[in-house]
């Protein structure tokens, strides 16, 4: 008897219940195992209950941006060495997450998609990412 492996865990984070929806359904369609969070009680949740494999988090968001989310996801023993990968409408997005990353010292996401996502490049990203089990460089202390 063969038993089938559970399918990879994705949190999608945005503060937009309709870009959230729609990017949970597509990824579901492609045989992700895939839960919402809308804001950081949402995540918090999230990944104490249940760590994910991936994140998948909006840049722009009110209250707790998204920059700040992805540094307190990276310093969360349970999520810190997790994939990250951030997606967002913010042109030149990426170049502003380097520049803030850096100045915070923290590694960069595994990947930045721009906003309307091509699902087909997400869903690609995703695969390579876990399939690669590509995680973010860890930190020397100084």
């Amino acid at each position: 008897m063969t038993t089938a492996a559970a399918s990879p865990r994705i949190l999608v984070v945005d503060d937009e219940p309709d870009v959230a929806t729609y990017l949970a359904v597509a990824l579901e369609d492609h045989g992700f195992d895939v839960v919402c969070a809308h804001d950081a009680a949402g995540v918090d949740s999230e990944v104490e209950n249940h760590p994910p494999d991936l994140v998948c988090l909006d840049l722009v968001m009110p209250g707790d941006s998204g920059l700040r989310l992805y540094s307190e996801l990276r310093r969360n023993p349970g999520v810190g060495n997790r994939p990250i990968l951030m997606v967002s409408g913010v042109s030149d997005g990426a170049a502003l997450v380097d520049g803030v990353l850096r100045e915070h010292h923290l590694p960069p996401p595994q990947g930045f998609l721009e906003k309307p996502v091509d699902i087909e490049a997400l869903v690609a990203r995703i695969r390579e990412v876990l399939e690669s089990g590509e995680a973010p460089p860890t930190e020397e202390a100084s």
